[in-house]
């Protein structure tokens, strides 16, 4: 999302509305992918919004991906299904020492920002 000045509205304005506008519609058949929600808002609220988001997904029965640098969501004591996982990208040393991504999803969560592209 970015903003939109036309309509007088703030990347969070408008990444709300989107974020509403998915949530009126998600059922059990949808595919949902989330990517940094929250950008326009401060970390603490940013993580509860993404918490609550989160709940209303798993109650949907709706699958995708939920990726976030806000990690107090993990913190969060989240009423989810068991059918919810925590799950990351897969990252192995390369020969400078450096991360990189295997585009292999495992079990685990990560609480380092790695700047890795998920859209």
């Amino acid at each position: 999302s970015t903003d939109s000045p036309a309509e007088g509205l703030s990347s969070y304005a408008v990444e709300m509305a989107e974020v509403g506008q998915m949530l009126d519609v998600v059922t059990a058949k949808s595919a949902v992918f989330i990517d940094e929600l929250g950008r326009g808002t401060e970390a603490r609220h940013g993580t509860a919004m993404a918490g609550a988001v989160v709940e209303e997904l798993d109650r949907s029965g709706a699958r995708g991906i939920f990726a976030t640098h806000l990690h107090g969501v993990l913190d969060l004591g989240l009423n989810l299904s068991p059918f919810a996982r925590r799950m990351m990208m897969e990252t192995r040393d390369d020969r400078d020492g450096r991360l990189r991504p295997t585009l292999r999803m495992v079990p685990g969560e990560c609480r380092e920002s790695l700047a890795l592209q998920t859209a």
